[in-house]
């Protein structure tokens, strides 16, 4: 049964590594549009940029109704633009996104700045306009970091394909548990030191060493001897690794920003949200491998396992590798 899930793991790794792959590949071009409005006393600025594959031409015209517009900044050049309106409160006014001819098919992220909160909104490809809300509460706080962790966590392939090879490692369901833990404590870890700048380390040598775990993963499953530290207590390079994932983590989210205010309840749930989309992934290949797993029988198991480990070693290798010199060669 072990060795039946372990090859049916295996394959699904190899699926999830390509798509993995394809989504990295990709990832530029489906980045979305950034504005961010931010109120002070009287005065709104609202901050946008564009991603550098949309054409300027397309490039929507934003407006805020309802508020005096006092300097307009154009950066067509840098695909940045900046707005200065006047006006008592921002809640209840309605941003407006105009695009010239039509909508690319972009998501549009907003974060407005308001009252010492930051509070994060995601409209869909054809939403053209927003409701600026009144006062954000704790549970809206509460909501937003929750579901920011949930989409990073999915969104980071390489943090999943790392999980992935550790459980493959890990192989039966309470080594996976402990495996899991050891990740999840250490990254927790760094995320919390990291938000409160008790420790500092430069994001791009951190994403050079995440790119690397996943290629010391990949040589362990390649190498396949069951002996090594690795394979005999993997909650130790999990634990270990998972203290550079965690500052990855961490990244993220100051790119995003803490509120002001309730900046404990915001790291908190953003970490339960990175922890709830990790148990997504892991449920779903974990329940997927048994579901398929009725379709082997042992001959054909014994039969395939010394090639899906191979292969799965090797596009674990192939991609993690080519994350690590593009890594490289951007921190150049």
């Amino acid at each position: 049964m072990k060795l039946g899930l372990n090859i049916v793991l295996a394959g699904l790794i190899l699926i999830f590594s390509q798509a993995a792959f394809i989504a990295r590949a990709e990832a530029h071009e489906a980045r979305p549009i950034y504005i961010e409005l931010t109120q002070t006393g009287q005065f709104t600025t609202v901050y946008w940029s564009t991603p550098p594959t949309l054409a300027q031409r397309l490039a929507p015209r934003i407006s805020l109704t309802g508020c005096n517009l006092i300097k307009v900044v154009d950066g067509a050049a840098s695909s940045a633009n900046f707005l200065s309106y006047k006006c008592a409160s921002v809640s209840g006014r309605v941003l407006n996104l105009d695009f010239p001819s039509y909508n690319p098919s972009l998501s549009t992220v907003i974060k407005l700045r308001k009252d010492g909160k930051n509070q994060f909104v995601t409209l869909v490809p054809g939403v053209s306009q927003w409701v600026v809300p009144e006062n954000t509460t704790g549970g809206q706080i509460i909501k937003d970091y929750f579901r920011i962790g949930i989409q990073h966590i999915l969104r980071g392939a390489d943090h999943l394909l790392f999980l992935a090879g550790l459980m493959f490692i890990a192989r039966t369901p309470a080594r996976i548990l402990t495996t899991v833990t050891g990740f999840t404590l250490a990254h927790s870890l760094t995320i919390f030191l990291t938000a409160f700048n008790i420790i500092q380390a430069p994001i791009f040598a951190t994403e050079i060493i995440i790119a690397l775990s996943i290629v010391f993963l990949a040589s362990e499953i390649a190498r396949n001897n069951r002996q090594t530290l690795t394979w005999r207590r993997p909650i130790f390079a999990a634990s270990i690794f998972g203290l550079f994932h965690g500052i990855g983590f961490a990244s993220a989210l100051g790119e995003i920003g803490l509120p002001q205010t309730d900046r404990i309840f915001a790291l908190v749930f953003f970490n339960l949200g990175v922890e709830a989309g990790q148990i997504l992934v892991g449920v779903a290949l974990f329940s997927a491998a048994r579901l398929f797993l009725v379709c082997f029988d042992q001959k054909r198991s014994d039969t395939m396992k010394p090639h899906l480990q191979t292969g799965l070693a090797y596009m674990l290798g192939i991609v993690s590798s080519a994350w690590f010199f593009e890594r490289l060669l951007s921190a150049a």
